[in-house]
């Protein structure tokens, strides 16, 4: 079966890093992959920015989809964006049947949903439908459900499934992500630059790509070397450019 959205194409559970900050999630969201609507239903995945909730997402999505399953994927924002299309065109009834219509529904960022009334009513009425149908929600969030300015009806039923949290990898699995992420990306970093890296960089991963992609593209675009030097400067600055963002 068609997925409604393409899922990113290396986010799947045999490119994740496991550790020990996120191996329950990677369990529960494997387990829900190879068996959608029956064992954790609804499975909500929570954490800080950049580690690694989408990836969870877009895997399990991987799985469903290869064992034949309708899989719609959507972020919070653009299942707004969607909705308010549908009311202007009057026809909500194929929004809701689009979404009705699938074995595993994912969607990114549930805390978007806060203060917008119409879109809590929508997802309300369509989760219960899913629901009842037996068939499989997944959600990601940047804080626990309880902490989420949604209606107390969805936060009962959000905290009536399962709850797991990613938090931040340990050095060790940092390590492992960029070791990963080098051999990936065809780059070579010796154990000096894995730990300087790993040491020295927040515990995100979208900022660990962010670098090695800078570093790689310093090396190409200046015909330079990949070396401890380069990827210092590389770290160095942009640190340096995120304390000037925030």
């Amino acid at each position: 079966m068609e997925s409604s959205i393409e899922l990113y194409a290396e986010y799947t559970f045999d490119s994740l890093v496991v550790g020990s900050s996120n191996q329950f999630a990677y369990a529960a969201a494997k387990a829900v992959a190879h068996n959608p609507g029956v064992l954790y239903n609804p499975i909500i995945i929570h954490g800080n920015v950049g580690l690694g909730k989408t990836h969870l997402l877009h895997a399990i999505g991987h799985d469903a989809h290869f064992a034949d399953q309708k899989v719609t994927y959507n972020t919070f924002e653009q299942f707004f964006n969607e909705l308010r299309k549908n009311i202007g065109a009057n026809s909500m009834e194929l929004f809701r049947d689009k979404y009705r219509d699938t074995d595993v529904l994912l969607l990114d960022d549930i805390q978007f949903i806060a203060n917008k009334k119409v879109l809590q009513e929508e997802f309300f009425n369509i989760f219960n439908d899913l629901k009842r149908l037996r068939k499989q929600v997944v959600l990601t969030s940047d804080r626990h459900p309880k902490e989420l300015m949604v209606e107390e009806r969805i936060k009962n039923r959000l905290e009536g499934g399962l709850i797991v949290e990613v938090s931040s990898p340990d050095l060790e699995t940092k390590k492992e992500i960029i070791r990963k992420k080098c051999k990936r990306n065809r780059m070579f970093f010796d154990e000096t630059m894995v730990s300087y890296v790993a040491t020295n960089v927040l515990d995100n991963v979208r900022i660990i790509e962010g670098i090695l992609l800078k570093i790689n593209a310093y090396s190409i675009l200046m015909d330079e070397q990949v070396t401890l030097d380069l990827v210092k400067h590389v770290v160095e600055e942009t640190e340096h450019d995120f304390r000037v963002l925030i």
